[in-house]
């Protein structure tokens, strides 16, 4: 600072003798005198303002160590685009819905033509024709929509399980839903193929009632009473909007030459589609807290969370199943929703588990932290809603 006119050069004078020690020999020069010690700024031109690299800030915390693995995607998984819609629910339930309407096409046609070539039209052969038909696309959606989950985890057990259950449950509830269905559908007169409010409205509201059971079905594997209100909105909305559109899919394709193979094709596939892409966009739309994989073998995969607990690991048994890595314990962590708060919570396992790049035990999480654990990480996020107590959180206490 001696080259500034504001801060001319003077001497700091350190007297030794107020430290009570033996003075220097006395420097050389004019301007050192003896017993004192004379320290100009130029002495302190050289003195860096900062210290040397790798030396700890002053007031900066401990340091902690870095994640095992890099997060790559961390910037497009999750976030829209094509990664996001590839891997959205509603995508994957509306396919698997269409392609459950074509397998209950193929085992309902050869019957319905066989129906149709006996020309049974009593009440009796009625009721059980519609049974058995809304009995099968109810099991064909169940098996497949109810596979979904577990299938985009690549977590064949769950799909196995989900499966199963839903194929069960939505073939019996199908069958008393055909039931129920055709009852409303006499008593608001429909039948025959004009396209009149009434005839709309009845097949519209038949289906609906199938919809409700096959979106039961569907939820009724993870016993989540959140999950299971979804999934009732979700059919009954979707199979509303399928039959909506059964007797116009019919009507066109007639006028097309069908002679109705075609067309109940389509409309099957319709019924399927709509009843998928409504279930899965129920659960977009109520999803309150969720975490969405970043970085690791299933990049883009999201997990809604409907429990209180969801335990995250590697073995199939987990809510969240992270398979082949050798680095995440069988239960690994688990995500605990308390109130109007979401912790992750370290079960112990020997890798640790990580939070935007720092180990932890337990971890209140906010929007947009990143989990990781071995070579996988999760972005949590959710919808902060008011509680009671004024707390803005994903849940209310």
């Amino acid at each position: 600072m001696a080259d500034r006119p504001d801060h001319p050069e003077e001497p700091i004078d350190l007297n030794l003798e107020d430290l009570d020690v033996e003075p220097f020999p006395a420097a050389p020069g004019p301007n050192a005198p003896g017993g004192m010690l004379v320290i100009t700024n130029d002495d302190l031109a050289d003195v860096p303002a900062a210290p040397p690299a790798g030396y700890p800030a002053a007031g900066a915390g401990p340091t902690y160590p870095a994640a095992p693995t890099a997060m790559p995607g961390l910037d497009k998984a999750g976030k829209g685009g094509v990664v996001g819609f590839v891997n959205s629910l509603l995508l994957h339930m509306a396919l698997a819905g269409a392609l459950g309407g074509f397998i209950a096409w193929l085992i309902n046609e050869p019957r319905t033509l066989t129906r149709q070539h006996a020309g049974d039209d009593s009440a009796n052969a009625v009721y059980l024709g519609t049974m058995l038909f809304t009995a099968i696309v109810g099991g064909a959606l169940g098996l497949l929509l109810g596979a979904v989950e577990g299938l985009s985890a690549r977590n064949w057990r769950k799909a196995l399980i989900g499966g199963a259950v839903a194929l069960i449950v939505g073939f019996v509830g199908g069958g008393l839903a055909g039931v129920f269905a055709q009852a409303v559908y006499g008593a608001l007169r429909g039948g025959g193929n004009d396209l009149t409010m009434t005839q709309l409205t009845a097949r519209a509201i038949g289906w609906c009632i199938a919809g409700l059971f096959v979106g039961f079905a569907v939820s009724a594997p993870t016993l989540s009473s959140k999950k299971i209100v979804n999934g009732l909105c979700g059919g009954a909305v979707g199979g509303f909007a399928g039959g909506l559109l059964f007797d116009p899919i019919g009507a066109f394709m007639s006028l097309m030459g069908d002679e109705g193979t075609t067309s109940r094709l389509i409309a099957q596939v319709v019924i399927g589609l709509a009843t998928g892409a409504a279930i899965g966009l129920i659960e977009e739309l109520r999803k309150q807290a969720w975490v969405v994989v970043v970085g690791g073998p299933l990049t883009g995969k999201q997990f809604i969370l409907y429990r209180l607990q969801t335990t995250i690991g590697s073995s199939p048994k987990c809510d969240i199943a992270l398979f082949k890595d050798q680095t995440i314990a069988p239960q690994h962590c688990v995500l605990e929703i308390a109130g109007s708060t979401t912790q992750v919570r370290d079960l112990g396992s020997t890798t640790g588990t990580f939070v935007n790049g720092r180990p932890v035990q337990r971890q209140a999480l906010r929007r947009g932290d990143v989990i990781q654990i071995g070579g996988t990480s999760l972005e949590y996020q959710d919808r902060a809603l008011t509680t009671p107590t004024g707390v803005a959180g994903p849940w209310p206490g």
